[in-house]
């Protein structure tokens, strides 16, 4: 008795159905030419499907590694890839682009080639320089670390990042100030509360030796405060300027968000030295 008679079947063991199959398998299993021949096909495949395996791993890798590579450069914005087609540039186009590539970026140029979403790149507005003075690397180390809360801020609240980011960076001192350091208030934001509870502000020599200032949990917190501060009455209609900081600047002095007047100068001169206007699209 071989192996295929020991094999079960669906079917009634005493049916002639069964009975023909079993001395069918009876005769192939002893059938040695068969046998030889069923091995050698098996070898056969066993290497076949060994060898594709090993080219179709070898491809996927490749592949694999490829995508990776592409994502991981897309992702760090370590270059962008622009495709147009249908479209050849002539020699004088050529010259031009050559001609203009070694000038310096403009306010405009800046703004309608920079990419809108979520991958939008401002390494250049915090990028440290060899000639930069203390002054400028605090101002974009303090760039770097909230920008994106401006951003944030901007698109809930409708205020401008770069009038919020210009406005830190000088009531703070680019977050080297006192007030910012002990009180994470980043705006300078004063208490005009009469029953203040304990920790809500402190005494800090302003205008006046009787100055309180608000004191905050956080430095987002002091982000959050002024963007609610900008959204009152008093300050609320000068987001009919939308994103033009010009405006912006002069209309918080006209409103008397500060006593200095150059205040609006200040702020201008800051968004235009650092780029800021790049963080409003």
């Amino acid at each position: 008795m071989n192996d295929f008679s020991l094999r079960p079947t669906n079917k009634p063991i005493n049916s002639q159905r069964a009975i023909i199959v079993r001395r069918v398998r009876r005769k192939i299993s002893n059938n040695t030419r068969f046998r030889n021949w069923y091995k050698r096909f098996h070898s056969f495949l066993e290497f076949k499907t060994s060898s594709y395996k090993k080219n179709i791993s070898a491809k996927f890798y490749i592949k694999y590694f490829l995508i990776s590579t592409l994502c991981y450069l897309f992702l760090t914005n370590k270059f962008r890839v622009k495709l147009e087609f249908g479209k050849q540039l002539n020699s004088n186009e050529m010259v031009k682009m050559s001609s203009t590539a070694a000038l310096p970026l403009s306010k405009d140029s800046i703004i309608n080639h920079a990419i809108p979403g979520p991958s939008l790149n401002f390494e250049h507005l915090f990028q440290i320089n060899i000639n930069d003075d203390g002054s400028a690397k605090a101002k974009k180390r303090y760039i770097k670390r909230f920008h994106k809360v401006a951003r944030d801020e901007m698109k809930k609240f409708g205020i401008p990042a770069s009038i919020k980011m210009a406005q830190a960076l000088l009531e703070s001192n680019a977050g080297q100030s006192n007030l910012s350091l002990k009180n994470n208030n980043h705006f300078g934001i004063k208490c005009f509360s009469k029953n203040c509870i304990k920790g809500h502000c402190s005494n800090f020599h302003d205008d006046h030796h009787k100055d309180f200032f608000r004191n905050y949990k956080t430095s987002w917190d002091s982000w959050r405060a002024h963007s609610r501060f900008l959204s009152s009455d008093r300050y609320n209609h000068l987001k009919k300027h939308k994103k033009d900081y010009k405006l912006w600047a002069y209309g918080l002095k006209k409103a008397g968000y500060a006593t200095d007047n150059k205040y609006p100068e200040k702020l201008i001169q800051l968004i235009e030295d650092f780029k800021l206007y790049v963080l409003d699209i």
